[in-house]
């Protein structure tokens, strides 16, 4: 057989033959294996053989000759009963004396091959003699791409040159043909990393379900005869080679020809051939189309001879329903929508639309019906048209009549929601001069003998519970209380954020300040009475607390003399500390609205700044006219302007009062008789009433920013002006003044009355 593969080998190959991938590792062996078996002179090894192919000689005694070993090539089809087989013969040239003993190390012979017998002698004198019968195994060995290899060592003991162990190579090409009885539709079982065996269900698998039309791939098997899957497509090009070295080019068979797969319609018997394609290792990929409704039979045929059969079931896709004609179309009074549009009268190919049915239905046009389902376009209905054309002109004047209504109802809506917006302004308004003389929460008051005994600011509630707060808790009492003792509203910038004064960088100055007040204005410091948030606003109940900064006005506003606490001190929270003075100071939102609240009631001649000493508020114009912006200055959170627009639009109302009835703003301050003596007399403040209106209408739009306002002020402006015009006409006429007006006026009043004994008692 060797002679038969050089044979082989030295005859020229076709230009036509393509070689798969096993018949190139054949090829590549064999001509390996010729060419080593071939060497008459001292062998080299050959580069990119496996170990068992590189050359391997058998080293006698010194001087002798050099013996190539030969290489058994088999082959393995699996076509009929015959095994194919090699016998090794054993040549010493000439040298063979004496007899020889040789033996097969069995645990060098694989599984896939068989060696009869294992040992034996050559006779003595015998030159050439046989030695083993090499074969292919008759059990399941499975096709792989690459040809199976391996070498048997075989011992040989001789007096003459001793003990000499050689490695024969043996290559082993599986090349099965596929057959019609093991081949089957679906996936062979894995039995181990490369042996799949192709095992058919026991019972009928389920039918394939698909859509008429629609593809749908099924995959298939081939498998040899002892029902191992095969790892080529066919033909073969490996079984081509197999029978080529084993005939010696009589027979040159490449196994089964082709698969074919069929559709047959069940009722018809018309059938389809469908599409292959070769996937990998003997599986095939069939892509089936069934191209009616009902029960379809799926064959595999090899060559002509049937494999195996699968059930189709094909079905309509929605929205189509089945025809008589067995395709698929749509149902009444609905037609493709490619056929909708279709005005060009062309002729529509019914055959083709039978087979390929349309994807998309809708319903039939106005006046247009199908009774029954097809795929033919929908017709004109036959009643006439004077009825359609009498219920499109009623139609329209149903729309045109309840477009009108529509727009009538619309604008009825708006001027409704107009009126509502506009009295819910006008309670804004009333609310936001009336919430001015609203106490929300008691006025509390530290007198500053108090305070001096601290030794430091202190919280509320670390005030109130050592005694030393005095409480008003009703406006009347706490206007009361302000006409029968000066009251100090303190205002300064806090110096971390838990605590306005960490360091004691305030206290000392408040202090000082309070000390110098009272020198200037003559006053008495155990009568003197401080407001200060810390201790006067709660710290730890987040609802009084919001209750308490509501009322910050009225508290500003029961107060008779400001001081702004600023001396040059460090912020400790900010890292490096910075540092805050009277300029800081002045850019805070919250700062600039507690000097709005005094000065729209008090005026300013009563408000004083200390930074290294105490100076009048009044002299610094700049001053002034930045503390009205409130809404320009700093706040940690934005969200707390929204909250100030009613504290501010308040305000504004009790100074524009006071600049239209200069009457309401005789208040305590320009008192005398039994006003409080502590509050020294002036004839008109530095800036209050008519100034303070004017210095608002200069910054208008920066005091009022629109964005937080809109026309609030200017429906505050107009109802005050018509007010106060109403007023002076009541004496002739009985038009009462506006509701704003009265409230305004009312509140104005309530903050300059100077109280009546009964409600001058405040509780300690």
């Amino acid at each position: 057989h060797f002679e038969r593969v050089l044979a082989w080998l030295a005859s020229p190959l076709p230009e036509s033959l393509r070689l798969s991938s096993l018949g190139k590792a054949m090829l590549l062996a064999l001509s390996s294996l010729a060419t080593v078996s071939s060497q008459a002179a001292p062998p080299i090894p050959f580069e990119g053989l496996p170990g068992e192919f590189q050359r391997v000689v058998t080293q006698g005694r010194p001087g002798a000759a050099h013996t190539a070993v030969p290489g058994v090539v088999l082959t393995h089809t699996k076509g009929n009963s015959t095994l194919d087989s090699s016998t090794l013969l054993l040549d010493f040239e000439g040298s063979s004396s004496k007899p020889t003993r040789w033996e097969v190390d069995e645990a060098s012979v694989p599984a896939w091959i068989s060696v009869f017998p294992t040992s034996g002698v050559v006779p003595m004198g015998v030159d050439e003699g046989p030695l083993f019968t090499v074969g292919t195994s008759s059990m399941g060995v499975a096709e792989r791409t690459e040809p199976y290899a391996a070498a048997v060592n075989v011992t040989l003991v001789s007096d003459a040159v001793g003990m000499t162990t050689i490695a024969v190579p043996i290559l082993l090409i599986v090349a099965p043909a596929t057959t019609v009885q093991h081949s089957m539709w679906g996936e062979a079982r894995r039995r181990t990393d490369s042996i799949y065996d192709c095992v058919r269900p026991t019972s009928p698998p389920p039918p394939i379900e698909l859509a008429v039309g629609a593809e749908h791939d099924v995959f298939f098997t081939a498998c040899d005869s002892e029902g191992m899957r095969v790892s080529h497509m066919i033909p073969s090009e490996g079984l081509r080679v197999a029978n080529e070295l084993r005939h010696g080019g009589l027979v040159a068979q490449a196994g089964p020809q082709a698969f074919t797969v069929l559709v047959r319609d069940s009722a018809s018997g018309a059938h389809d051939d469908m599409a292959v394609v070769y996937a990998s290792d003997g599986r095939y990929k069939a892509t089936v189309l069934a191209p009616l409704v009902g029960a379809h039979a799926l064959l595999l045929l090899l060559d002509g001879a049937l494999v195996d059969t699968r059930t189709i079931i094909a079905r309509c896709p929605a929205p189509l329903v089945p025809l008589p004609s067995r395709g698929c179309g749509c149902g009444a009074h609905l037609e493709p929508t490619f056929l909708a549009d279709d005005a060009s009268g062309f002729e529509v190919d019914f055959e083709a639309l039978r087979r390929l049915p349309a994807a998309e239905c809708q319903p039939c046009r106005f006046a247009y019906h199908k009774p029954s389902a097809g795929n033919g376009r929908c017709v004109p209905q036959q009643w006439p048209a004077i009825a359609g054309t009498s219920v499109c002109a009623l139609v329209v004047i149903v729309v045109l009549m309840t477009f009108v209504r529509c727009v009538y109802l619309r604008r009825l809506l708006r001027l409704a929601e107009v009126e509502r917006e506009s009295a819910e302004k006008d309670r804004r308004i009333r609310q936001a001069v009336t919430g001015v003389t609203t106490l929300e929460f008691p006025l509390a008051v530290m007198p500053l003998s108090k305070l001096r005994e601290q030794g430091r600011l202190v919280s509320y509630e670390e005030a109130r519970d050592a005694g030393a707060l005095r409480f008003c808790d009703t406006v009347e009492s706490a206007v009361a209380f302000a006409a029968g003792l000066p009251v100090m509203f303190v205002s300064h910038q806090w110096l971390s954020r838990h605590h306005p004064d960490p360091k004691a960088q305030h206290y000392p100055a408040i202090l000082e300040a309070a000390e110098a007040l009272c020198a200037r204005q003559g006053l008495d410091p155990e009568s003197l009475h401080i407001w200060l948030d810390y201790h006067s606003i709660p710290q730890e109940n987040t609802t009084t607390k919001r209750l308490a900064i509501g009322s910050i006005a009225l508290y500003a506003a029961c107060s008779h003399y400001f001081l702004v606490c600023a001396p040059a001190a460090l912020h400790q929270d900010s890292v490096p500390p910075c540092r805050v003075d009277a300029d800081t100071y002045l850019q805070r939102g919250w700062c600039r609205l507690e000097q709005w609240a005094f000065m729209a009631i008090n005026g300013s001649a009563q408000m004083y700044v200390f930074d290294s000493s105490l100076s009048q508020l009044s002299s610094r114009r700049r001053w002034i006219e930045e503390s009205v912006n409130v809404f320009n200055g700093h706040f940690t959170h934005e969200a707390d302007k929204a909250l100030l627009v009613d504290v501010v639009l308040g305000l504004y109302g009790l100074a524009v009062i006071a600049a239209l009835d200069p009457s309401v703003a005789a208040g305590r301050h320009l008192t005398g008789g039994k006003g409080p003596q502590h509050v020294p007399q002036q004839a008109s403040p530095p800036l209050a009433g008519p100034q303070l209106t004017e210095l608002i209408a200069e910054r208008r739009g920066l005091i009022f920013p629109r964005q937080h306002f809109g026309d609030l002020v200017d429906r505050l402006e107009a109802e005050l002006e018509w007010g106060a015009r109403e007023s002076e006409c009541l004496a002739r006429e009985s038009t009462s003044p506006s509701t704003t007006y009265r409230a305004a006026r009312t509140a104005r009043r309530t903050l300059d009355h100077t109280g009546s004994p009964s409600h001058r008692t405040c509780s300690v």
